[in-house]
């Protein structure tokens, strides 16, 4: 096991290699430290930057699917209907242009 640096000193790791049968608690009480300082929320800048970045991905995921089921419902004449689904629907009494989905 390799030493880490915590708040309260140095810690075995968090995660030791599992042995089968094995159970009951640890003998160091700071051998959990590495697991817990990873969920500080204030003491890890990179994976807020990580978080914000995903965060953005699945905005600009949701606008997409946003767009294109307006688009489709809206805008896209079907060939088994004959009109869009929300003309079908009665939610339109025409199909829509996209400058009129996006304004």
């Amino acid at each position: 096991m390799r030493a880490l640096r915590c708040e309260t000193g140095f810690c075995r790791e968090a995660n030791p290699p599992p042995s089968h049968g094995q159970t009951g608690s640890p003998l160091d009480p700071h051998v959990a430290c590495r697991a817990a300082e990873s969920f500080d929320p204030h003491g890890n800048a990179e994976n807020d930057a990580l978080n914000q970045r995903t965060q953005k991905k699945w905005a600009n995921l949701e606008a997409a699917y946003a767009l294109w089921f307006g688009y489709y419902s809206f805008c896209r004449v079907h060939s088994s209907l004959r009109v869009t689904p929300a003309m079908e629907a009665g939610l339109a009494d025409r199909t829509w242009t996209i400058a009129e989905l996006t304004a």
